[in-house]
């Protein structure tokens, strides 16, 4: 009867370590999956949001980057179903392979270029990744993919404008 009992506790402990490890993962890899199947479309009109002076001079921009930042102009560059078009309808492509988009490939070369403010803003490189992530799997103009993937990861808005400035006038 020991010997038994034992057995079930030992298979019920098993059991449950065997669940508590297995079955969240299955739920994380099935929530990327349908995640992954998403096609990611603009909820907002992002271009039309511009954040004052004070709240950039509040994130710690002088007077002579927020000009610069106000004079970066959008690339035109838009993506849909994963090909790459510019502002005039002629499809870009690049000389690689691989899965990422074209503009994820590019923004990937422009982060050693991006500055030490926008790095932290992003949350290093696992929000730049989560960012990126969200732009491989965007449809319409890639500013837009930016300004939503930075707000996807919980920046506010003046501070997802931003980094959607600096990573278009790096990258594009």
């Amino acid at each position: 009867m020991k010997k038994k009992l034992i057995k079930t506790m030992l298979f019920a402990s098993v059991m449950g370590l065997i669940l508590s490890v297995v079955f969240p993962s299955i739920l994380s890899v099935r929530a990327a999956l349908q995640e992954d199947q998403v096609t990611a479309i603009p909820e907002e009109n992002s271009s039309t949001y511009v954040p004052s002076e004070d709240e950039l001079k509040g994130l710690g921009l002088s007077e002579d980057e927020i000009a610069e930042l106000m004079r970066v102009q959008d690339a035109g560059i838009t993506l849909k179903n994963g090909v790459v078009y510019d502002e005039n309808g002629k499809k870009l492509t690049l000389k690689e392979r691989g899965k990422l988009s074209w503009a994820v490939k590019i923004l990937r070369k422009a982060w050693n270029k991006i500055p030490k403010k926008v790095k932290n803003a992003m949350g290093g490189v696992a929000g730049f990744e989560a960012v990126l992530s969200f732009i491989d799997h965007f449809t319409g103009k890639v500013s837009d993919a930016i300004y939503l993937g930075c707000r996807k990861i919980g920046l506010s808005k003046a501070v997802s404008w931003w980094v959607m400035k600096i990573l278009t006038l790096i990258a594009f």
